[in-house]
């Protein structure tokens, strides 16, 4: 700071010129890498798993909401007996629901990897693998 505070006026504003250049590239280059991803979706759109997900997520939130609606219903009639086996029905629903959950997990999850090495890919820096294939990847490279 001192150093550019000692500056002239003149080299100060070229060197707030160029700050503002690199910012300029930087947003040109995010909108070019975003430009390519979307033209990606374009070229390959994927049907299949958005609907799978979607259908997952209106089973979860349907078997949900009956539960809640279910056990409001005993609790406002004061009925302890349903009350009771609606809570102890929780490892039934568990078991139904897993298969919807792990959908939606794995297909979020699927999106965010996609999403990573897209970005890696249209910005020049490929994600390299994590783990034992990273490791493999290190020496082949070499």
């Amino acid at each position: 700071q001192a150093a550019v505070a000692a500056m002239p006026a003149a080299e100060r504003a070229a060197l707030v010129a160029k700050e503002f250049d690199v910012e300029i590239i930087e947003v040109q280059e995010s909108h070019s890498t975003l430009r390519a991803m979307l033209e990606s979706d374009a070229r390959n759109p994927h049907t299949t798993r958005p609907f799978i997900a979607k259908w997952s997520f209106i089973v979860v939130a349907l078997i949900t909401v009956l539960i809640v609606i279910m056990w409001s219903y005993a609790v406002a009639m004061q009925d302890a007996p349903l009350v009771k086996e609606i809570a102890s029905g929780w490892a039934f629903v568990a078991a139904a629901l897993a298969p919807f959950v792990w959908l939606l997990k794995s297909y979020f999850g699927t999106l965010t990897a996609e999403h990573r090495d897209r970005l890696g890919a249209a910005g020049g820096n490929p994600i390299a693998p994590a783990g034992l294939a990273g490791l493999i990847a290190s020496f082949v490279k070499k």
